[in-house]
């Protein structure tokens, strides 16, 4: 079995980085306070369009509403979670997601701005990947659409001191 990526309160950026995950089998779950948005992607996938001549692709992702997290946390074990959101909301998400968190699970920050220190100390520092999107230019056009410019990531561990 594979491992149980979560991604919480994903913007478009993670979305994007989910439906590749999905992609490339990996077992993603979106989790997201947006009703319309978490309904579409139950109903119809995320679907994910590029700027270039690469084809538009969908990827099958279980999607959670904020308020389905407990429950759901609490049947399966989240082995890596990618925390991407605007900076204010780094806090909460961590602490929702870390009572889900498997022992050996890891939280990868997917943010435009440093918060490693924020996420460590929820979780520890063991515990917290650093990952930065810069270049970025993926929006979310409509619930459980994305579309992608060009991007760059630049991934460190261990750096939150």
């Amino acid at each position: 079995m594979g491992h149980q990526i979560a991604i919480v309160r994903a913007g478009a950026v993670a979305r994007y980085s989910g439906a590749h995950l999905v992609w490339a089998g990996m077992d993603v779950t979106c989790i997201d306070p947006w009703p319309e948005h978490v309904e579409r992607m139950r109903k119809h996938a995320l679907w994910v369009s590029r700027a270039t001549d690469v084809a538009e692709f969908s990827a099958t992702v279980r999607a959670l509403h904020v308020t389905d997290v407990q429950q759901s946390v609490k049947q399966t074990a989240v082995d890596i979670a990618l925390v991407c959101m605007k900076s204010y909301d780094t806090t909460s998400a961590t602490t929702m997601i870390q009572q889900g968190l498997a022992l050996e699970g890891d939280v990868v920050l997917l943010q435009n701005c440093m918060n490693e220190g924020t996420i460590a100390s929820i979780v520890g520092c063991g515990k917290t990947v650093g990952c930065t999107v810069s270049s970025i230019s993926v929006n979310l056009p409509e619930p459980g659409r994305m579309h992608r410019g060009e991007s760059t990531l630049c991934v460190s561990r261990g750096s939150c001191g």
